[in-house]
């Protein structure tokens, strides 16, 4: 018989993490792509694909690609969790942090390349929909990559891997690759459209703390953690942002 106790504690393991990761993503969830709006926009583009005739400008077309993008990145997370579940048994916990995680880290270098922009730098082409979608979602996809690749790591690669001739798990390495793949076409995809790839140059400070994290184990935090550094750099700049804007 499962103890009253024993059901709080596993309530608890779900709830916490849940309510963090609304916390990590609420910016997405009440700013940016409201779930009414998300509703209107996969609305929208049944309604295209059936070839109906609807008038569609740039604010609806940004809606469509909007909500088309946080189900891509919803799936690409879903997908990945459970083919990762599979073998390191994950909890519901990486799962939710995965996904503030990743909104973060869209938030973070989004803002980056917005303050980078309007200093002039080089001339934004994010404000084409079509542009901004393919962006985001390759940028997502690459971010949740990195993020499995680092849990799978922390899951089976307990010792410091550089010494005592020991190896990378082969699911590690195999993800590993997926997400230098995935980055290639981001960065790729950048500099075609005229930008500085500044999402694809998240790769440097992924990948450098990844490998930090080989030879050195105290260097590794936990996802929750690792979610929560994120949260707090994204909102910084979101805040640096909007203070370096004229009145």
């Amino acid at each position: 018989m499962i103890q009253p106790q024993n059901i709080m504690i596993q309530l608890k393991q779900i709830v916490v993490p849940f309510i963090e990761c609304c916390v990590m993503s609420f910016i997405w969830i009440l700013v940016v792509y409201p779930f009414k709006e998300i509703i209107n926009g996969l609305s929208l583009f049944v309604k295209l694909l059936g070839r109906e005739s609807v008038h569609i400008g740039l604010l609806e077309e940004m809606n469509v690609y909007g909500s088309l993008f946080i189900v891509s990145f919803l799936g690409f997370s879903i997908i990945i969790y459970i083919i990762v579940k599979m073998k390191y048994n994950l909890r519901i916990k990486e799962f939710f942090y995965g996904i503030g995680f990743t909104f973060c880290c869209v938030l973070l270098f989004l803002s980056l390349e917005r303050i980078l922009g309007e200093a002039k730098l080089w001339i934004l082409l994010l404000d084409v929909p079509r542009v901004t979608f393919t962006t985001y979602t390759f940028s997502a996809l690459s971010f949740i990559l990195f993020y499995y690749t680092y849990v799978t790591l922390l899951k089976n690669d307990k010792s410091i891997l550089l010494q005592n001739d020991k190896k990378i798990s082969k699911d590690t390495l195999y993800l590993a690759v997926l997400t230098i793949i995935s980055y290639a076409i981001l960065i790729t995809f950048e500099i075609i459209h005229g930008n500085v790839p500044v999402f694809g140059m998240s790769l440097l400070f992924f990948g450098s703390y990844f490998v930090s994290c080989l030879s050195f184990e105290k260097m590794r935090i936990s996802p929750r953690q690792m979610a929560w550094i994120i949260f707090i750099s994204a909102h910084i700049l979101v805040f640096i942002g909007y203070a370096s804007r004229p009145f």
